[in-house]
């Protein structure tokens, strides 16, 4: 690439030269239209020299690049759903179980893959302070509104 640079530089101060040197006329257009032609050679000179296969080796680099990238987003996508749907869960739980005037200490929700890869909520383990009618609405709360049923949730009454 650099030898063809140099050729091109070489070239176009030869052309300015011999340009400056011939006299007006019929002589210096067809030394100009000479002088266009070889400028445009020189610069379309490198495109023959392309090495196609290296040229194919980096399309396949990229490619795998690319699918790599792809995949790695795929899978941080996958993560930060799952933790933003346990994070809200959990958030939800807590919430509703200060309004029911529970004290909730710990909320822990487990995530599980659906047959369509989507992540629902699966069990929940909860630490809570509270009398038995306030826990009773939140497990029937839990269980109709997160789709976590009585058997998987885990109740610890904290005293």
């Amino acid at each position: 690439m650099q030898n063809a640079l140099r050729t091109l530089v070489g070239l176009s101060f030869f052309s300015g030269a011999v340009l400056w040197l011939c006299p007006e006329g019929g002589a210096r257009r067809a030394l100009k239209l000479f002088c266009t032609a070889a400028l445009a050679a020189a610069v379309l000179a490198p495109i023959r020299e392309i090495d196609y296969d290296l040229l194919s080796l980096e399309q396949a680099r990229f490619s795998s690049a690319e699918a790599e990238i792809t995949s790695r987003a795929a899978e941080t996508k996958d993560s930060l759903t799952k933790m933003l749907l346990q994070d809200n869960c959990e958030n939800y739980i807590t919430d509703r179980g200060r309004e029911l005037g529970l004290t909730i200490h710990t909320a822990a929700v487990e995530l599980r893959l659906d047959a369509d890869g989507e992540w629902l909520p699966w069990s929940a383990d909860i630490t809570a302070d509270g009398d038995e009618t306030q826990i009773q609405e939140l497990c029937k709360l839990t269980a109709d509104e997160l789709g976590i049923p009585a058997e998987r949730q885990v109740w610890r009454i904290h005293e």
